[in-house]
């Protein structure tokens, strides 16, 4: 498939980016294996995203924040009609709980549009201490329903108890420390993990290792860690993406 690919570039097609080279090799893949569901998750936006060119069962729309802000129109109503271009006509969507601003200029866009489900008038009711987890357990319950139109709800619970993810509030011990890994890079994120760490470890002083992207909000990220942290020490990930360490000291 990788040298289908190329001969495809290489014979004069489109020349395409990493991401889209791998969004068709993964939908090869899958049917090569015959899939019978595929879980497609957006890079950036959406109405120009390699993996629009597919027609779901069901499309979902997670919490929207003012992330990507420069690559996608430089508001948060330009990101709103991006993410939006996900929307196929008679393909149902199911939209996250999202901030009241976002809210109204979703209804705004999508008018009285039969085919959205919004998961704030989704009476399920998930008790999780991790608020994203919660809201996200309430978004896959309510796209599992559009798609089948019933879910037990007890083997939901049972699959929700055992779920753990690397890099969410990833508890582990190292030489007789707790250190806990989360991949926490947008305010709402780390406010999230901010308020977990306080409720587990209520009389623990922690210390923060914290590494970003340029493209991040960088101080308002920063503005909580400071809320909450004894000692900083910054790293550095990505030549080219990363922010310098000394940059992040500064702010």
């Amino acid at each position: 498939e990788i040298f289908e690919i190329k001969n495809y570039i290489d014979s004069g097609g489109n020349s395409l980016t990493y991401f889209e080279i791998l969004t068709a090799l993964a939908l090869k893949y899958f049917l090569k294996r015959k899939v019978r569901y595929v879980v497609l998750e957006v890079g950036i936006g959406g109405r120009l995203d390699a993996t629009n060119i597919v027609n779901p069962l069901v499309s979902v729309l997670a919490k929207i924040e003012e992330e990507h802000l420069e690559l996608l129109g430089g508001s948060l109503s330009k990101i709103v009609d991006e993410k939006l271009g996900i929307m196929k006509t008679a393909v149902p969507l199911v939209i996250a709980e999202q901030s009241k601003e976002v809210t109204t200029l979703i209804k705004g866009k999508l008018g009285r549009s039969k085919e959205c489900f919004f998961v704030e008038n989704c009476e399920q009711k998930f008790v999780c201490e991790d608020k994203a987890f919660g809201e996200n357990s309430k978004l896959s319950f309510l796209a599992l329903k559009t798609l089948f139109g019933k879910v037990d709800r007890e083997k939901f619970d049972k699959v929700l108890a055992k779920l753990k993810i690397a890099g969410h509030f990833d508890v582990k011990k190292i030489k007789n420390k707790t250190v806990v890994f989360d991949v926490a890079h947008t305010p709402a994120s780390m406010k999230n993990f901010v308020s977990l760490l306080r409720k587990k470890f209520p009389k623990k002083k922690f210390v923060f290792l914290v590494a970003l992207m340029k493209d991040k909000d960088l101080k308002g990220i920063l503005k909580l860690v400071a809320g909450v942290a004894e000692r900083v020490f910054f790293s550095h990930v990505h030549p080219l993406r990363g922010e310098l360490p000394k940059n992040l000291a500064k702010i």
